[in-house]
């Protein structure tokens, strides 16, 4: 008797392990699909960010520079 409860309860974890591990790959899949977009913006953030900061730095650090006519370039 103790046998058949073993091999039943062995199935049913084995089955409710599979469900389990199905739906955490479907959740990550679906995660990987809508973070695309958002990385990509925040990428494209980053890298106009970057070059306002090369911008300021170049100003600040040239010896003989014309602050108005920079800022007026911007």
């Amino acid at each position: 008797m103790t046998n058949v409860f073993t091999f039943v309860f062995c199935i049913v974890t084995v089955v409710l392990l599979s469900g389990l591990l199905k739906t955490w790959i479907e959740n990550r899949k679906r995660n990987d699909e809508t973070a695309g977009p958002e990385i990509d913006e925040m990428l494209g953030t980053i890298e106009s960010l970057e070059e306002r900061i090369r911008v300021l730095e170049r100003i600040v650090t040239a010896h003989n520079y014309d602050l108005k006519k920079e800022i007026d370039s911007l």
